[in-house]
């Protein structure tokens, strides 16, 4: 009686456990027969019977039929499982335990739109950036890019990048500083020396594919000295004509920016 008894409570137990991960564990049920079942507990509210579930079939004991119910762990899926996690793949890939990448190469582009004063009026401008780089650590990244960017005309710009990341996680904010030197296209008015620099703050996310999506506020200062302005003469009435008129432009704005990067 004792024995039964405790035999049920041992059922019970095991249908419980199998019962949230099913999956994970198959039994060995022992008959008093001689015969030995193999296959997956099914869970059931009764210990006078067990239910094992092999191959396509169910088969269905009384308790006192049965001399041992013996535990088998699944070992191929825990091998599995251990394989999907891959740390060492990870190492080899450069990501850090959250899935970002700590070292390596990248490459950007991006798209703008800035308010503020282009000259003595406030316009609206347009941009867009190609940029390429360096992953030295989770925290910080290196760029050197160039572009176009609609002011009065077309500006290049070629300019390096830095970015700090305050979190090593898939969604992190960063403050960024960017640092170039402009070159008018068409410049008919003259010879321009243009520099420009910007500083703002963005917030970037890993997608599931690995690369990355950013969105930035900025404000940028863009300096444009212009020599010999109005092409090298400027005509003033009841004057004589002048020559290397200089001209010094600051251009005010702030701008959004959105970016795609591949990792």
């Amino acid at each position: 009686m004792i024995k039964e008894l405790v035999f049920s409570i041992a059922i019970l137990l095991a249908s419980m456990a199998i019962s949230q991960e099913s999956s994970e564990y198959k039994y060995r049920v022992h008959l008093n027969s001689g015969s030995i079942i193999t296959g997956i507990l099914v869970p059931t509210t009764s210990t006078d019977i067990i239910k094992i579930e092999s191959g396509e079939n169910i088969w269905v004991f009384k308790s006192k039929d049965v001399k041992q119910l013996e535990l088998i762990p699944d070992i191929t899926k825990r091998v599995r499982s251990a394989e999907v996690v891959k740390p060492k793949e990870k190492e080899k890939l450069n990501l850090t335990a959250n899935g970002i990448k700590s070292k390596g190469v990248y490459l950007s582009g991006g798209a703008s739109i800035l308010f503020g004063n282009s000259g003595s009026s406030f316009d609206v401008n347009t941009g867009l950036n190609l940029q390429a780089g360096m992953i030295f650590n989770t925290k910080w990244i290196f760029g050197l890019g160039t572009g176009f960017d609609f002011i009065q005309g077309v500006y290049t710009p070629f300019y390096l990048e830095t970015k700090y990341l305050l979190k090593d996680a898939k969604v992190s904010p960063y403050p960024v500083i960017r640092l170039g030197v402009n070159n008018k296209l068409n410049s008919w008015d003259g010879d321009h020396k243009s520099y420009s620099g910007s500083v703002g703050f963005g917030i970037q996310e890993y997608r599931n594919n690995g690369n990355v999506l950013g969105l930035e506020v900025y404000y940028q200062l863009l300096y444009d000295k212009i020599e010999n302005f109005g092409g090298g003469e400027i005509w003033i009435w009841d004057e004589n004509p002048q020559s290397n008129i200089t001209v010094i432009r600051n251009y005010h704005r702030f701008g959004l920016r959105v970016t795609y990067s591949i990792m």
